[in-house]
């Protein structure tokens, strides 16, 4: 994991305007051809380039003292299963910038730890391979890499405190107690087993040094042997029998909880997930594999540079325009950009770069935008959900999830068959953990994702 700090000099804004000139072409140094930059904010610049390839490259630079702009995240809907267009949520959410974000799963949500506005959304369904992309919320420090993740529920009364291993991530395993959440909607319910209820007593707040955000619960029901509606809640779950289900069991109605969930990051409220790093330190942390993900694709990821400017790159590919790039490829060219930590996000027919007043401003591999889960987003101005607004999410009905199902269950499918998309990064961590394509340790749902994304490339 690196943290990079930016540093404390405030450049002006009349100086940022000052040094980007609107619309201006001009050749490099480096090698690229036909540069188009335009100053989309004062910090805030978007450049669009060609190099060999030959590629088609579009990258946005937020400078690291840009007042008029912030990195976000963002779900596709309020819970699971949700999904959109980078356009559309730009538009919603009235960004500077929109990027498809994390690899998703069928039929909607993030295959990482995903954290929005100080609630945690849920952590990794690939466990602890998943990689992450952080800013906080001072603007101050920027994260990359693997995330110390921590989940603690506390009996304030008695101190007694015991850890949650997943959120809205699947039923426990033996040794597990799980949280669920109003944000796991009709995808992640809670099971049968030892459950309490918790009802939000208090807003969200810091817990110490900023390194993690508590909250405030009162046990509403305690109950073995079924499961509990989340109610605007979160629900704990143990399996019956278990030393965690007694943990579960010493909870009393009535009483106040404290849950806390850090990434080991300080000042964090929202992240992203994204496999794999590409740079770490300055250091090219990927290397030419057998996996499909290390091919040449189109591309998006994100990174930092030393003095804490972040880059969101796009690259399209699939096209005798723009033949896409290796991961190597693309490590170098964040590299030859000015990162020093970068993290590969969703690729193929996902890639995808909104501008505001620009519109899509690549050409996606599937020949329109694909509908997607999650978001990275740059916006022209503070987060209004940072950190204040921070309430449990509304549940979406049951109605609303089967109409969502149906609208991008095509859009799923071809995520799962893509090469750079959920099927490659499947594919990527066989090989990366195995050395082959032999079974591992995947869910019986990711595991038949991955069987079917074989299938398609016969």
């Amino acid at each position: 994991m690196t943290n990079r700090r930016k540093p404390t000099a405030k450049i002006g804004a009349a100086i940022a305007l000052m040094v980007t000139a609107l619309f201006a072409f001009q050749p490099t140094a480096q090698g690229d051809v036909r540069v188009r930059a335009s100053t989309l904010t004062a910090g805030v610049t978007y450049s669009a380039y060609r190099i060999s390839g030959p590629n088609r490259v579009k990258l946005v630079t937020v400078d690291a003292d840009a007042s008029n702009a912030e990195i976000d995240v963002a779900l596709a809907n309020s819970s699971f299963p949700g999904s959109s267009t980078p356009s559309r949520m730009g538009a919603q959410r009235n960004a500077l910038v929109a990027v498809n974000g994390d690899f998703g799963f069928y039929p909607g949500r993030p295959a990482h730890l995903f954290a929005e506005d100080g609630a945690m959304i849920t952590t990794s369904k690939l466990g602890a391979e998943g990689k992450n992309f952080a800013i906080s919320s001072d603007e101050q420090d920027q994260y990359v890499g693997q995330p110390g993740t921590a989940i603690s529920v506390m009996q304030v009364a008695s101190r007694r405190t015991f850890t949650v291993d997943r959120f809205n991530e699947g039923s426990p395993k033996s040794s597990e107690v799980a949280a669920f959440s109003p944000a796991g909607g009709t995808l992640e319910r809670p099971g049968n087993g030892c459950s309490a209820r918790l009802l939000p007593s208090t807003g969200p707040g810091w817990s110490g040094g900023q390194m993690g955000v508590q909250r405030d619960y009162t046990v509403d029901v305690v109950a073995c042997g079924g499961s509990l509606a989340v109610n605007g809640g979160i629900v704990l779950v143990a399996q019956s029998g278990t030393s965690r289900a007694d943990q579960i069991r010493g909870l009393v109605r009535g009483e106040t909880v404290r849950l806390t969930w850090s990434l080991g990051w300080r000042g964090v409220l929202d992240s992203i997930g994204g496999s794999p790093v590409l740079l770490e330190n300055g250091k090219l942390m990927v290397s030419a594999c057998s996996s499909y993900l290390c091919l040449r694709h189109p591309r998006t990821a994100v990174g930092v540079k030393a003095n804490g400017d972040v880059l969101i790159m796009q690259v399209d590919g699939r096209s005798s325009a723009s033949v896409g790039l290796t991961l190597v490829g693309l490590a170098k060219e964040m590299q030859r950009k000015g990162a020093v930590d970068a993290l590969n996000l969703d690729g193929g027919g996902s890639s995808t770069m909104w501008v505001r007043g620009k519109g899509v401003v690549n050409s996606p591999s599937d020949g329109s935008e694909r509908n997607v889960s999650n978001f990275l987003m740059v916006l022209g101005g503070p987060d209004s959900g940072d950190p204040n607004n921070m309430a449990p999410r509304a549940p979406v009905s049951d109605a609303d999830a089967a109409a969502a199902e149906a609208q991008v269950t095509d859009d799923f499918g071809a995520a799962i068959a893509d090469p750079a998309s959920t099927g490659g990064l499947l594919d990527y961590e066989v090989t990366q953990r195995s050395g082959t394509r032999a079974p591992m340790e995947l869910d019986p749902e990711l595991r038949g994702m991955l069987d079917d994304f074989y299938a398609a490339q016969g």
